[in-house]
C-alpha cells in the first residue's frame, strides 16, 4: 500500500519483489549505509528476502521503501507497533467514514457484528488480517 506525501515522494511497504541485484548492491554500498545498523554486514539477495519475510510476518514491525517518483531512495523500519492501538485507530476512522457501523458498544462490518467494544473488535481484526487490510485500504482512500 502506497502512502503519498506529494505527487513525487511516497512510502510503499517492501516485499521480496523489491529485492533485486541493484537493491542489494545499494544495501552494500558503504557510503549509503555508513550510519545504518547493517553497516558491518554483507547483504545477499537471499538474506534480504529472509529478512523482509521476517518483518512482514511480525505484527509489531513494518518496513517501507521511500520512493522519489519511481526511484527507491531509502528505507524506513518502524518497530514496536502496538497492534491494539493501531487497530483501534483504524476502527475509529472507519466508523467516522461509515465503513464500520457502531450501535452502542457493537461494531459491524458489511452487516456482520465483528465485536463488542473496541478491544474485542481489534482482536477480531487481528485474527482476520484480510478484513483488516480491506478496512484499512478503505479508510486510506480519499
Amino acid at each position: 500500500m502506497k502512502y503519498f506525501f506529494n505527487n513525487k515522494i511516497y512510502f510503499d511497504e517492501l516485499d521480496i519483489s523489491n529485492v533485486t541485484k541493484e537493491y542489494v548492491s545499494w544495501l552494500n554500498d558503504k557510503e549509503v549505509i555508513k550510519y545504518s545498523q547493517v553497516q558491518y554486514k554483507k547483504i545477499s539477495i537471499n538474506s534480504q528476502k529472509k529478512y523482509l519475510n521476517k518483518v512482514k510476518n511480525d505484527q509489531s514491525s513494518k518496513i517501507f521503501g521511500i520512493f522519489f517518483e519511481s526511484e527507491h531512495i531509502g528505507n524506513i523500519l518502524i518497530k514496536n507497533i502496538n497492534q491494539i492501538n493501531k487497530n483501534a485507530e483504524i476502527i475509529e476512522h472507519a466508523v467516522k467514514k461509515g465503513i464500520i457501523e457502531k450501535a452502542g458498544a457493537w461494531y459491524s462490518y458489511k452487516g456482520d457484528k465483528i465485536g463488542q467494544g473496541i478491544a474485542k473488535t481489534s482482536d477480531f481484526l487481528k485474527e482476520n488480517p484480510k478484513i483488516l487490510d480491506e478496512i484499512e485500504s478503505l479508510v486510506l482512500e480519499d
